[in-house]
């Protein structure tokens, strides 16, 4: 299901992995990049190169600091970059096909 995504779509960047699940559901574009577990267009990727880091991320927080030092995740940027170029990502579940990752209550800061 992933590649036929990447294959049927000119502007999918990426497909996510689903996580484990019993229900099987159509792919649905996502606003950011899985960065756990995806397929990714590296000719597609390619192009956007150079990641653009002027500005803000979707999140409203700055891209660099006063000394130039990037503030957010390398991943945040290509998200940015994707949305400028009108690129996408895509989300989809499939019991047979599927990442394992940990409860996002399991994930906390430890600063």
């Amino acid at each position: 299901m992933g590649l036929a995504v990447l294959r049927a779509e000119p502007s999918a960047l990426s497909v996510a992995l689903p996580t484990c699940s019993t229900t099987r559901t159509s792919p649905e574009q996502a606003y950011r990049w899985e960065v756990r577990a995806s397929l990714l267009d590296l000719s597609r990727l390619h192009a956007l190169l150079p990641l653009s880091i002027d500005g803000r991320s979707s999140d409203g927080k700055a891209l660099l600091n006063s000394k130039g030092q990037l503030c957010v995740g390398w991943h945040r940027v290509l998200d940015l970059t994707a949305h400028h170029a009108d690129m996408k990502f895509y989300r989809w579940g499939d019991p047979d096909t599927y990442s394992i990752h940990p409860d996002n209550q399991l994930k906390v800061s430890k600063h």
